[in-house]
């Protein structure tokens, strides 16, 4: 059956079928959320991109949060959890994210957003590359 018909022109109409295709998977690909890294992390270009408002959540140690940190930012570690607690009550709302933040390769983040998570506040996520990929870009 396809044998009358050049082989540019069954290319050509492939393309041209696929072609309504394009538009619709980028729509998908711009409105659906990233998909979170490990552990609920997003890098930065990710958090930017839901267009939301941010709260931020330092979880580094007091020393580092009390240097250079986020504007804005909230303290909350995991040794002293309840510290940022009322603070972080007052700045969420259900059209806000929460991203935690601590330094490259550490762990208390998690255990922040864990905890977040547990109080009932959603989404959370860890920021990837912690304080030191925000820094980078600001």
């Amino acid at each position: 059956m396809f044998d009358r018909y050049p082989k540019s022109n069954l290319l050509q109409v492939l393309l041209l079928l696929l072609l309504p295709a394009v538009p619709a998977l980028g729509a998908y690909l711009m409105l659906s959320p990233p998909s979170p890294l490990a552990g609920g992390e997003l890098t930065l270009h990710q958090v930017e991109a839901l267009g939301k408002e941010i709260v931020w959540v330092d979880a580094r140690d007091r020393d580092h949060f009390e240097g250079p940190h986020i504007p804005k930012a909230i303290w909350m570690n995991p040794v002293d959890m309840d510290t940022g607690l009322e603070g972080l009550f007052d700045a969420f709302s259900e059209e806000k994210i929460i991203v935690v933040y601590c330094e490259p390769d550490c762990h208390a983040s998690h255990k922040v957003a864990g905890r977040i998570r547990e109080l009932g506040l959603e989404p959370v996520y860890v920021l990837h590359g912690g304080f030191e990929a925000w820094k980078e870009q600001h």
